[in-house]
């Protein structure tokens, strides 16, 4: 007899119309799962024969097809209880073959390949892809080289080896790729040079400069990078400065156009541009923010000063004085086509303390330019001192205060240029410092005792201390010992040249003279009332009054002889014989300019003056060469000088009178050798000698002085 038994699935039997079977015989039977399900056995009833066989079908995990493939149709995790995916592994997949994914390959981590297989092509290398494209959500890092066979499209920035984003912001407005040193960066268009530096409206001073998108914002910002040789090119705009702007020798500022590029100082009384050797300024203008704003002091071009308070606050801003560099040559700083609207400035601003040279011939302490026209009202158009030069051409000044000025040993050379309007024209004061001193020695060498005769124009001079021999340009004065002339008044050796009239000013006209019966006008020496000079070789000035017929009043009191030597210890006065006018006389210091000299040997040289030395000279006689003031010049048109700065009132349309004396004022020693026409047409040479064209006659100051001077001792003898 068979034993039966019971079979419980999970605890619970198995029955058979819902009573529990006892069962003779186990039948175990596989099936397949098709992957589904996590039942791996299951007791039923045989259908067959359910009261006596129990069947357990035994289920696998996973599916099988014929051809013995494996399946599961469910999520299926690795080291994953709970998998979120078809195949959700945690942890490593290994694969030692090829690997195939006909849909999405999503990665929550990293991904390495280590295939050393190359790319040479596109379809080539450790990744490939076949169809489709790859899209990346976030950043892409290629380690090598990248190569695009079709077209690169962005929708946002792309980022430079620098970290720099190119697109809209200040001067880097055309930015583009290019590989310039190491990497590729974002570069301006164009190429880049060496020794251009762009300055744009819409630059950046932490640019470059190099090319012109990659510009500097203001010139003072170029100047700070520019070196010996380099050009700071602008373009057009109004540039507002942190002046002064100092500049490296040969360094050259150019302006698109002159009309188009201005520069307006920041500080109005300083200087905009500092100069050194070889600079050269061109096609700018400057100008002030309004014309009512006085830029009084400020040089449009200057040399670097020395003091402190003054120095470049842009740009190069080391202290001045300028000097010839290390070529050990001296190239003049150059200023061409430009305009000063400044008002109250100067436009070259010239001065010769500023500049300097190691070696003799280095020392020129000059400027240069062509075409600089100053309008700048109230303003000086140039100023050379302190023993500084210039060459000028082509300078136009338009109501200036003065127009060309020379003081304290400044000389310039003016050509083809132009003053108009304004208070004066060219206008020198006085001479500059000592640059050599020396001795009276013996002329002729043959001349029986020391000195030199009075009347001579040569004197030879030692122990010139210099190895440069005196030229033309210098002045001096004799300090010789009064008490060696008889006829001077006083004694001990003097120590300030002597003087002569130059002008009788009338402080009040007065009244009731007559021409046919002129008042006697002398000089006297209030002190004493004396009218004789007191230096040796004196002679007496002479006086001539112009009268009104009306009025009878003294309108002009001209110097018909200035006279000589008095002593500038004199007090000199003007006496009016009857009446009450009174006028001031104005002196002027006697020198005598060199005209040649010989070598200078060994501290020994003969000069030839412009002027006889009216007095002897007993030898050892000290004097200190110094360099005149003067403004040479040649074909100087002179239009409405003395008709004041302001254009409004200035032409003679609106009420406009020109002096005629304002256009050449020589002070102190100074000189103005010129020729010149002014606004009627008459043709100057010198003070003395006129055309005049509207009257086609020729008179002359002087050329009548000299008839007077050979007519007088004739009708005196007649006397």
């Amino acid at each position: 007899m068979p034993n039966y038994f019971y079979i419980q699935n999970d605890g619970v039997f198995v029955p058979t119309n819902q009573l529990a079977q006892a069962f003779a015989a186990l039948n175990i039977v596989e099936k397949n799962s098709l992957g589904i399900g996590t039942t791996t056995l299951e007791p039923i009833s045989n259908i067959d024969n359910p009261n006596w066989i129990a069947d357990v079908n035994s289920y696998d995990l996973w599916g099988y097809t014929a051809d013995g493939n494996i399946y599961r149709m469910t999520k299926v995790g690795i080291q994953n209880n709970n998998p979120s995916s078809t195949l959700d592994i945690t942890g490593t997949v290994h694969a030692t073959e090829a690997v195939d994914f006909d849909s999405t390959l999503n990665v929550d981590g990293n991904v390495t390949f280590n295939s050393a297989t190359p790319s040479t092509t596109k379809d080539t290398g450790a990744l490939v892809v076949t169809n489709g494209g790859v899209g990346i959500e976030q950043n892409l890092n290629v380690g090598g080289n990248t190569k695009l066979i079709g077209t690169l499209e962005l929708d946002s920035s792309l980022i430079d080896i620098n970290g720099e984003i190119a697109g809209p912001g200040v001067g880097k407005t055309d930015y583009r790729l290019a590989s310039v040193g190491t990497g590729v960066s974002w570069r301006p268009a164009g190429v880049e040079t060496q020794n251009t530096i762009w300055v744009t409206k819409d630059g950046n001073d932490s640019n470059t400069g190099l090319l012109e998108g990659d510009a500097k914002s203001t010139v003072g910002g170029a100047a700070a990078v520019a070196e010996p040789g380099d050009t700071i090119v602008i373009r057009p705009g109004v540039y507002t400065e942190n002046n002064p702007i100092g500049l490296r020798a040969d360094v050259t500022v150019t302006g698109q156009d002159l009309r188009l590029v201005t520069i307006r100082p920041l500080n109005v009384t300083k200087d905009v541009f500092h100069v050194r050797r070889g600079c050269l300024i061109e096609n700018i203008n400057f100008a002030g923010s309004s014309v009512s704003i006085a830029h009084t002091g400020c040089g449009a071009v200057a040399f670097p000063p020395t003091d402190p308070a003054d120095y470049a606050v842009s740009g190069f801003i080391a202290a001045g004085p300028a000097n010839e560099g290390s070529t050990g040559r001296w190239r003049s700083p150059y200023v061409r086509n430009c305009t000063n609207f400044m008002t109250g400035s100067i436009g070259m601003k010239i001065n010769g303390d500023h500049a300097t040279g190691s070696t003799p011939g280095n020392d020129l302490k000059s400027m240069v330019c062509d075409s600089f026209t100053q309008y700048n009202e109230n303003g000086i158009g140039v100023s050379i001192t302190n023993n500084a030069y210039a060459q000028l051409v082509s300078i136009f000044t338009i109501n200036c205060d003065i127009g060309i000025y020379a003081d304290s040993g400044g000389s310039c050379d003016l050509t083809n240029s132009n003053s108009s309007f304004g208070n004066y024209g060219l206008y020198a004061v006085g001479i500059g410092s000592t640059e050599f001193t020396g001795t009276v020695g013996t002329f002729p060498p043959n001349r029986g005792q020391t000195g030199v005769d009075a009347g001579s124009d040569i004197v030879a001079f030692g122990n010139i201390g210099n190895s440069r021999r005196p030229y033309d340009g210098q002045t001096l004065f004799f300090k010789i010992d009064l008490g060696n002339y008889p006829d001077a008044v006083g004694s001990g050796i003097i120590q300030e040249p002597m003087v002569e009239v130059q002008q009788i000013v009338i402080t009040n006209g007065g009244s009731g003279y007559s021409s046919a019966s002129p008042p006697t006008i002398i000089i006297i020496d209030s002190s004493d009332n004396s009218q004789q000079p007191k230096g040796p070789q004196g002679i007496i000035a002479e006086l001539s009054p112009t009268i009104n017929e009306v009025s009878g009043a003294i309108t002009a009191i001209d110097v018909a002889n200035s006279g000589r030597n008095y002593l500038s210890t004199q007090n000199l006065q003007v006496s009016i014989d009857g009446g009450s006018a009174t006028a001031e006389v104005i002196t002027r210091p006697i020198y005598y300019a060199v005209d040649s000299a010989t070598e200078n040997s060994a501290g020994f040289s003969t000069v030839t003056f412009t002027q006889f030395i009216p007095y002897e000279l007993f030898g050892a006689e000290e004097v200190s060469f110094r360099r005149i003031s003067r403004i040479l010049t040649s074909s100087h048109s002179f239009e409405y000088i003395g008709s004041g700065i302001d254009i409004n009132t200035a032409t003679p349309f609106t009420g406009g009178v020109p002096i005629k004396a304002n256009e050449i004022v020589a002070l102190d020693g100074a000189q103005i050798p010129f020729t010149s026409t002014d606004q009627k047409g008459n043709f100057d040479i010198g003070e003395g000698f006129q055309i005049n064209q509207p009257t086609s006659t020729i008179r002359g100051r002087d050329f009548s002085k000299a008839i007077q001077a050979e007519v007088t001792p004739l009708i005196l003898a007649l006397r």
